[in-house]
């Protein structure tokens, strides 16, 4: 009789914590789901974007626009040469080229996340 009694303790137990986890989740979408659908667009943090849907076609596109104009900004005004002809420009190394770009001495163009040219100021 008693090994009756335990099975239906254990079997009321698990019954209670199906439960209580069926509540804790539904509750916890309800929240995560009012979060979500109140932002309603993306917002430029920095470096980074909050991804949001925008429902709106031409608000979609102009932020789209927006998105390409920040991470790749037009080169500035000057000659924009390959890494081995600056080198030679300038009287230095290719080394030396690179490090100065590292430091900000000289500004590259990159494109598709590779240096394709060294843009130098003229003289």
């Amino acid at each position: 009789m008693s090994a009756l009694r335990v099975r239906i303790s254990f079997g009321l137990a698990s019954l209670v914590s199906l439960v209580t986890g069926a509540i804790l989740l539904a509750i916890g979408s309800v929240f995560r789901q009012r979060r979500t659908v109140a932002a309603g667009k993306r917002r430029f943090h920095g470096q980074a974007f909050e991804r949001r849907w925008i429902p709106d076609d031409v608000e979609r596109q102009q932020h789209a626009e927006l998105v390409i104009e920040r991470l790749n900004p037009p080169p500035p005004p000057g000659a924009v040469v390959r890494l081995a002809e600056a080198a030679e420009r300038l009287g230095v190394s290719v080394s030396t080229v690179r490090r100065r770009i590292q430091r900000g001495e000289l500004q590259a163009v990159f494109a598709n996340g590779r240096m394709t040219g060294v843009i130098l100021e003229a003289d």
